[in-house]
């Protein structure tokens, strides 16, 4: 038994040999001969057979050009053998102007094709078809051409406006309400500020004094209470003090 690589060739016996190929790739294609010795000088070769690895084309792949013009690109995947047929269609109709198609070689082996098509109109669905030995059917794919530039894109561009839109919304909704929360717990602050102070002027050292009231003003800057002490002439709040007694 003989192995190169994936190659493994059974040892001939009882008039039968075999050959075996595992994990072939199309560079394990051609025409393989057996040959067998009968004697001193003598040798007899069989008629060949041939074998061929198939790489299918797919996918199958249709882009816009970023130009002025309204260009589309075809392009297959890496493929052999080398024939193929490929046809563009506008609305299932089959287009036999303004393409230009190029075939080329890899380093590998491979082959590739590039198809572009030239003009196209807005609002028409284009098709580009692939017919190669390695497919059972032919592959393809299809491109609506909008003003957006891209396939989908329109969808995409709302879905992406909305998005926006909606984080806007919520963060100027949580600016407006850590502002009214902030404004309202100033607020508190400055009422307990004026409790504190009159109580403080109602009870002194256990007396009962007449308090001085505190006159509220509104400023139209901060949009804030500020108290201010004034005379017993000032507009009074109505705020309600304890009397409270000396007591023995």
């Amino acid at each position: 038994m003989t192995r190169e690589k994936t190659k493994i060739a059974m040892p001939f016996h009882q008039g039968f040999s075999e050959f075996h190929l595992i994990n072939v790739s199309f560079q394990d294609s051609g025409v393989y001969y057996c040959s067998v010795k009968k004697g001193p000088g003598m040798r007899s070769n069989g008629t060949g057979t041939e074998v061929t690895v198939y790489v299918p084309p797919t996918p199958i792949t249709i882009t816009r050009l970023s130009s002025q013009f309204l260009t589309l690109l075809c392009t297959t995947a890496s493929f052999f053998p080398e024939e193929f047929n490929l046809t563009w269609y506008e609305n299932d109709r089959i287009i036999t102007s303004g393409i230009n198609t190029t075939k080329f070689q890899e380093r590998e082996g491979l082959h590739q094709v590039s198809s572009s098509l030239y003009p196209v109109e807005i609002g028409l669905v284009y098709t580009c078809q692939v017919s190669h030995v390695s497919l059972v059917d032919p592959a393809n794919d299809s491109y609506l051409v909008s003003d957006q530039g891209k396939k989908g894109s329109g969808f995409s561009y709302a879905v992406a406006l909305s998005w926006t839109a909606g984080c806007f919304l919520i963060l100027v909704l949580a600016i407006v309400v850590r502002q009214y929360k902030l404004e309202r717990s100033h607020g508190d602050t400055v009422a307990e500020e004026i409790d504190s102070q009159v109580e403080e002027q109602v009870i002194h050292k256990g007396k009962v004094e007449d308090p001085a009231y505190a006159d509220l003003h509104f400023n139209e800057h901060r949009k804030m209470w500020k108290p201010r002490n004034e005379k017993a002439t000032v507009v009074y709040t109505n705020i309600n003090y304890l009397s409270v007694q000396d007591q023995f």
